[in-house]
């Protein structure tokens, strides 16, 4: 690898420079060192002010390149150790616009086409380097306009997915990421965070216009709790997308992120203070519905929302969250079904006629120490249908699972999953438990 200067020549004679000369950083893939100099003389007395490094091999083209700070790139079409489509293929995984021009003497018309097909700029014979500065000029133009077009595109992007003052993304963002999480089946939860008066103590403290203060407001929002993104939605509002991991409560993160809300923010030798508020919004397939708690509050939800009563009424549901429904459970444990409010799949739930006494006590140590996490509800005498099981019809505990669909209507689809405990007298029917399924068949579906 060589470097040079294009205002010194071998015999130390030393070329004047125009004042007004184009600087240039060339990046020349040559192995005689007569031409690079022939070269870089030619651009020197077309205008340029000429910076310059002389590389033969991949492993110093690599090397310069990373270095970064090229303009542009000339290249001899064959070099004992590569040639110019290696060259080229290099420069382009490097930097796709970088402009990258071939000046050589032994070159086909075929081969020069399908160079320029692959990307490169322009092909000058080194018999007619006259062409060198003309072909030059126009691909630092072209490169120019093509970075000014990527400069506008990403000024737009910017302006349709960034808030403006805070950096943070917006709406069409947050509905963007929303999407993607939802297209690969992740769990995950929106929060939303509302600075109450945030722009009126803004206005107040005569900082509204301050570049810094929006800045560190969008930095406050956007390192809380580890989110996959933080956007603003509203003057006052706020959302960060979060990826569920385990037992995440959503409680627990909106105490945190008030916490972390709640510090002064110094800014312009001022103190602000943006008091708020969190809201957890989880989204489909995030298990909220899992949330056996949810079971005791349906009746309620349905009067709320409806102004009706249920018709099919509930089963009888006990939150150990609650210090009077706690003690009945610790009471009635041996007639009691106990599940923990998040798990899946038949997981940690304890059916008391069924259980030890060990495992009794032992479960009562578990909904004393957290309570929020346990529910119960009595046994049930669910009904059994004959099952094959090892070639032979016998009787297996199952339930139905009717699914209940709206549109501009609500209604149950004709078919459900009917779930079946494989085991002998076992009521546990989840498939992660060695439960089975059975084909549901709807004879009437006639409406009523």
């Amino acid at each position: 690898m060589r470097h040079g200067k294009a205002n010194e020549s071998d015999s130390g004679v030393i070329r004047m420079e125009a004042s007004f000369a184009h600087e240039l950083r060339a990046l020349v893939i040559e192995d005689s060192s007569d031409d690079a100099l022939l070269l870089a003389n030619t651009l020197n007395d077309g205008g340029f002010s000429l910076d310059y490094d002389v590389v033969d091999n991949e492993g110093d083209l690599l090397a310069r390149l990373r270095a970064g700070g090229w303009d542009v790139v000339f290249c001899d079409h064959s070099l004992p150790a590569m040639d110019a489509p290696r060259a080229l293929e290099i420069v382009r995984g490097h930097d796709p616009d970088l402009p990258f021009i071939i000046v050589s003497a032994s070159m086909s018309d075929e081969q020069a086409s399908q160079a320029m097909d692959r990307g490169a700029a322009d092909y000058i014979a080194k018999s007619n380097l006259a062409r060198l500065v003309p072909a030059l000029k126009r691909e630092l133009k072209d490169a120019r306009i093509r970075r000014e077009l990527v400069s506008t595109r990403q000024a737009l992007e910017q302006s349709r997915f960034y808030d403006g003052q805070t950096g943070l993304g917006n709406m069409e963002l947050l509905r963007r990421e929303m999407q993607r999480m939802i297209d690969r089946r992740a769990s995950f939860m929106v929060a939303l965070i509302e600075c109450k008066d945030m722009q009126q103590a803004v206005k107040t403290s005569g900082l509204e216009w301050n570049p810094s203060l929006w800045a560190r407001v969008g930095k406050r929002v956007s390192i809380l709790h580890g989110n996959e993104m933080a956007a603003r939605v509203g003057e006052e509002t706020f959302a960060l997308l979060i990826a569920r991991e385990g037992d995440m409560y959503g409680e627990g993160v909106a105490k945190a992120m008030l916490k972390a809300m709640e510090r002064p923010m110094r800014v312009a030798g001022q103190t602000l203070l943006f008091p708020g508020k969190v809201g957890i919004a989880n989204a489909p397939g995030s298990g909220v519905a899992d949330d056996k708690v949810v079971y005791a509050f349906v009746p309620g939800i349905i009067k709320y929302y409806l102004d009706q009563d249920p018709i099919l009424a509930n089963v009888p549901s006990y939150l150990c969250m609650y210090d009077d429904q706690r003690e009945h459970v610790l009471a009635n444990l041996d007639k009691l079904v106990v599940k923990p409010a998040n798990e899946s799949g038949g997981y940690g739930m304890l059916i008391g006629p069924r259980a030890t006494p060990e495992e009794r006590t032992q479960f009562a140590q578990l909904i004393r120490a957290n309570p929020r996490n346990y529910m119960a509800q009595p046994t049930l005498d669910i009904s059994t249908a004959p099952t094959l099981v090892d070639g032979q019809l016998a009787p297996r505990h199952l339930d139905l699972r009717p699914f209940v669909l709206q549109s501009d209507r609500l209604y149950a689809t004709t078919g459900g999953l009917t779930r079946v405990a494989m085991k002998a007298g076992s009521l546990v029917v989840n498939s992660s438990q060695g439960g089975g399924s059975k084909d549901t068949w709807i004879v009437d579906a006639e409406e009523r």
